[in-house]
C-alpha cells in the first residue's frame, strides 16, 4: 500500500474507531492480546487523540560507561523515521532515566512521525505538550538515560516483557489486508454509534 494511501488509513482509524473496536479487529484476525499496558498513558491526560501508525521500533539497552558520542544511535534511529511511523520504544526494563523528550520528539515530527510510546520515562513534559506530538510513557523523569539503542533498529521488540509492539502497526500480512480492510470500515460506520473509549 503507497504510503499516502497508509496515511489517509490511519488518519480514518484515528478519527472513527477506537482501541477497543481495533482491538477486537485484531482479536477476530488471531493477533491476541495485542494491547498497551495501562500504565502507559498520554503524557497529557485530556488528549484523547488515537495513536495510529506503522510502528517504527527501538529496543534499549544499558552501556556501562559514557560514551564520547552517546546519543548517534538514538539519533540514527529517529533519523530513519518516516511519514506516518509511530515510535515504538521498549526501554528493557529501565526506570532510572528519562529515554525521550522534547529534542527528540522535536525531530521525529520534523519527520512526519505520528507520535511516541514507551514503556519508560520521558522528560520535558511542557515542552512536548507545546509541540503538540503525542507521547505515550510510563511517567516524567528529568534524568538522562545510560542506554543507548541495540544494534538492531525496527525489528519486532517487547514493551513491558509481554506485549508485543506489533499491536501499534495494524499493518497485517498481505493475505489478511482485505478482510482488515474490510472489518475496518464496517466497524468505523459502527463507531459514530458508540462511545469512544
Amino acid at each position: 500500500m503507497p504510503t499516502t494511501d497508509r496515511r489517509d488509513l490511519f488518519d480514518k482509524m484515528a478519527s472513527d474507531l477506537y482501541v477497543a473496536v481495533i482491538s477486537d479487529i485484531l482479536d477476530s484476525l488471531g493477533f491476541r492480546d495485542q494491547v498497551l499496558e495501562s500504565n502507559i498513558q498520554p503524557i497529557d491526560p485530556l488528549d484523547r487523540r488515537v495513536l495510529v501508525g506503522t510502528a517504527h521500533t527501538l529496543l534499549m539497552a544499558p552501556i556501562y560507561e559514557m560514551k564520547r558520542e552517546p546519543y548517534t544511535r538514538i539519533i540514527a534511529a529517529i533519523d530513519a523515521l518516516q511519514p506516518g511511523n509511530v515510535g515504538v520504544v521498549a526501554t528493557s526494563g529501565l526506570a532510572s532515566a528519562a529515554y525521550w523528550g522534547e529534542l527528540f520528539s522535536n525531530a521525529a515530527l520534523g519527520r512526519g512521525a505520528r507520535g511516541m510510546l514507551l514503556d519508560g520515562y520521558h522528560r520535558d513534559t511542557r515542552k512536548i505538550l507545546d509541540l503538540g506530538f503525542p507521547v505515550f510513557s510510563t511517567g516524567a523523569r528529568p534524568s538522562t538515560p545510560l542506554a543507548e539503542p541495540s544494534a538492531s533498529i525496527s525489528t519486532p521488540g517487547r514493551l513491558q516483557e509481554s506485549r508485543s509492539t506489533r499491536a501499534t502497526s495494524c499493518s497485517p500480512k498481505s493475505t489478511e489486508s482485505r478482510s482488515f480492510r474490510q472489518r475496518l470500515r464496517t466497524n468505523a460506520s459502527l463507531g459514530h454509534r458508540e462511545s469512544r473509549n
